[in-house]
């Protein structure tokens, strides 16, 4: 049986991997209750080698992935969903570049989007 390296998940590995659980768990009468995957704030800053606290800034000021909070105040506990709109399968794949230039090509298409939505 192979084994799954969650640390170094790929983008492009998340599809194949599900569909194989998916059909592991059928094959054995498993129903699987949710349709999502979440990481801890801890799991994201490893998997991106980032501070907690620079999550936590982007959580405040809007830069980061979505995520949910899973209780009521502040102090409840922080999940980020890694599939769906705005989870962090597809806040990776939006800061994947084949050059230099096409990333400057999109941040400058996405500053002067931001630009245009603010008049």
């Amino acid at each position: 049986m192979a084994t799954i390296d969650i640390d170094n998940l790929q983008a492009t590995d998340i599809t194949p991997t599900l569909n194989a659980l998916h059909r592991f768990f059928m094959a054995h009468g498993i129903t699987v209750v949710t349709d999502n995957l979440f990481l801890k704030p801890e799991q994201l800053a490893r998997r991106w080698e980032l501070s907690i606290s620079c999550l936590n800034n982007w959580r405040f000021t809007g830069g980061g992935p979505i995520y949910i909070k899973t209780g009521p105040g502040p102090k409840a506990n922080v999940r980020y969903p890694i599939l769906g709109a705005g989870g962090v399968l597809e806040f990776e794949q939006q800061r994947c570049f084949r050059s230099t230039a096409e990333e400057s090509q999109r941040l400058a298409a996405s500053s002067e989007g931001e630009r245009s939505q603010a008049v």
